[in-house]
């Protein structure tokens, strides 16, 4: 057994289990088993502290690499927490089945490893995936975000999965069958090219109060439903089936909104639809369904007003190309 202490080198040839907090100032060594039990196991060097060579059980431990810069060891980890001052580099297949922890001012970088996790990522610092790899969300409800800067690749929701703050997709964000991305309040940022956010057959989006913005030159905005919704897209944004905004749909300046042949439906209070750059009606069916609403001033092919109450119609000329 390993006790609460403090090491230079930590060497486990054979079995062993760790009791209470062990800290190791240099290279912790596994070439045999160790179970690491309930404890905590600090890693204060830098480069690689940590060197799997057998097995290592994680059971209900914490592992904290807290030097100035550290390489991931390979492995299934409980709680995983990165409290380096520089930035953590995962290496190989790592797995955190309860909490990775970024603490503030610290910063984890994907690399080049596709990496799954089953537990949640809380993330206080920076995470990011230079290495142009996908992270996956697996395990049962978890949760990923926090106050820090989480900006990826790509993100494949593949168990029922929340967000936390802001979270930033470069290439495609998947929500698989069967599971649900629960948007909280976030501000999300597609800023891929094409389909930067697939929704499987039975995969479902819970907008909650979040905003997800589309940035990239062009993109296909998938169909579902919103709570804001921003276009912020190069050349053009693209509804590609019926779209539901239940707060505000904004098109900002210089940007522009293709509609399609699709029905919008508005349901948001207010001015549901903000256009300070341009809206494409095409052949669509604007649906504005609360009460009491400002409309836009634009040009619709199709419009229908479905409130009990008053619609407003804004200050600037619009018009209605077919009824």
């Amino acid at each position: 057994s390993v006790s609460s202490t403090s090491f230079y080198n930590l060497n486990i040839t054979g079995t062993s289990t760790v009791y209470g907090s062990v800290t190791t100032t240099n290279i912790l060594t596994v070439s045999g088993v160790l179970n690491a039990g309930t404890s905590t196991i600090t890693l204060t060097s830098s480069s690689v502290p940590f060197v799997n060579n057998g097995t290592f059980n994680a059971n209900t431990s914490t592992v904290i690499y807290s030097g100035t810069t550290a390489s991931i060891a390979s492995t299934t980890y409980y709680n995983l927490t990165i409290d380096s001052t520089g930035t953590s580099t995962i290496v190989g297949t790592t797995d955190a089945t309860n909490n990775l922890t970024i603490n503030s001012g610290k910063k984890l970088d994907l690399a080049n490893v596709t990496t799954t996790i089953n537990g949640n990522i809380l993330n206080s610092g920076t995470l990011i995936s230079s290495g142009n790899v996908p992270l996956w969300m697996a395990g049962v409800s978890k949760t990923l975000g926090g106050t820090g800067t989480t900006s990826l690749y790509s993100l494949a929701i593949v168990a029922s999965t929340t967000f936390s703050g802001n979270i930033s997709v470069s290439y495609l964000l998947t929500v698989a069958d069967t599971v649900s991305l629960n948007g909280g309040s976030s501000t999300i940022t597609l800023s891929g090219t094409g389909t930067p956010f697939s929704l499987n057959s039975t995969g479902v989006f819970n907008p909650g109060t979040s905003n997800v913005i589309f940035s990239g030159a062009t993109a296909n905005i998938v169909s579902t439903t919103y709570y804001n919704l921003t276009v912020n897209n190069g050349t053009a944004g693209n509804l590609m089936g019926s779209t539901t905004v239940s707060n505000v749909l904004t098109v900002n300046a210089g940007k522009t909104i293709n509609a399609g042949e699709n029905q919008l439906t508005l349901s948001g209070g207010g001015i549901p639809l903000v256009v300070n750059g341009t809206f494409n009606a095409n052949t669509s069916t604007v649906v504005y369904s609360s009460t009491p609403v400002t409309m836009a001033s634009t040009t619709y092919y199709n419009l229908t007003v479905n409130s009990s109450g008053t619609a407003y119609i804004g200050s600037s000329n619009g018009g209605v190309s077919s009824t």
